[in-house]
């Protein structure tokens, strides 16, 4: 594994956090337009075609093994997007992230679960404060009153958060023997297949501007978890992991834009709070910060991706 001490991991790392929030954004437009399972089947439909030829530039042989993995990792992922995706649709983009950002605790729980990775006391001291940060947020919403798609929407942005921690843990996992590109490819072909019959289920016309903003968000998508693969191939997770959390500053910087809206003190504070037991339970010991996993877990390269 590559160790660089230079910006370029860091500015690619910085770009594709922009680049996911950015699409997050356009997934919130488009669910404005039609049903959320269109709009997710269209946004992995679109990154599909354009990480095939990604992934044929260097292709890999792909085993039974290979397509087992990255498939079932890919149910998991078109779950996880789901969640997601709905619950940007019915509240304000910074309170969605801010949720996501519990990840890291619950990678560091599947980790010990699903690999028997050491836990640090301060991991659970960490976890504890953690949820207490997401207990602030949903206080503020709370006290404005919830309706029920916001209540649900509030609970899938957790079942989220606990998706992309799987995800993460997975994918730690399946790197010892697959390529970044083709554990990106597999798993976005895979969750647009699962997600095909639903997408029919619901289908409207698609717009002018529905097809504009499919193909923006595919694009966008595709571009965010190259940069992302690309950056932690160079250097350590620990050190770009805490990248992740301008993420708050780009969903709330979108979310005032695009749609009005203007996070809570709540949702400040309750961000606050989780980034901070973050840092501090992770900062040595335990798997690396890491936020959404669908779009952002840090891939991990074999020694035929280190040119």
């Amino acid at each position: 594994m590559r160790n660089e001490t230079g910006l370029a991991p860091v500015a690619l790392v910085a770009l594709a956090v922009a680049l996911l929030s950015a699409m997050d954004a356009g997934m919130k437009a488009q669910t404005a337009l039609i049903p959320v399972l269109q709009a997710v089947w269209l946004r992995y439909a679109v990154a599909t075609i354009l990480l095939v030829p990604v992934f044929l530039a260097r292709p890999q042989r792909l085993s039974r093994a290979t397509l087992t993995a990255n498939a079932l990792r890919g149910v998991v992922v078109a779950a996880t997007a789901l969640c997601f995706f709905y619950a940007i649709s019915v509240l304000p983009l910074a309170l969605v992230v801010s949720i996501a950002f519990i990840a890291p605790f619950l990678i560091a729980l599947l980790g010990r679960i699903l690999l028997g990775e050491t836990i640090h006391p301060r991991i659970g001291i960490g976890i504890a404060f953690g949820f207490v940060g997401v207990l602030v947020i949903f206080g503020g919403e709370l006290r404005v009153g919830v309706s029920a798609d916001q209540f649900l929407g509030f609970a899938a942005a957790i079942a989220g958060a606990f998706g992309y921690a799987l995800v993460a843990v997975l994918i730690r996992k399946q790197a010892a023997t697959d390529r970044a590109q083709t554990m990106v490819l597999l798993q976005t072909a895979t969750a647009g297949l699962i997600l095909t019959p639903l997408a029919i289920g619901v289908w409207q016309p698609l717009g002018a501007t529905s097809l504009s903003l499919g193909g923006l968000v595919g694009l966008l998508g595709a571009a965010g978890q190259l940069a992302i693969a690309a950056g932690f191939a160079r250097a350590p997770a620990a050190r770009l992991g805490i990248l992740e959390y301008t993420s708050f500053v780009w969903a709330a910087l979108f979310g005032f834009l695009f749609f009005a809206e203007v996070p809570r003190a709540e949702t400040f504070a309750g961000a606050a709070i989780i980034v901070a037991a973050c840092l501090v339970a992770l900062r040595s010991e335990g798997p690396e910060p890491t936020g959404r996993a669908t779009a952002r877990a840090p891939y991990r390269t074999d020694p035929r991706d280190q040119d």
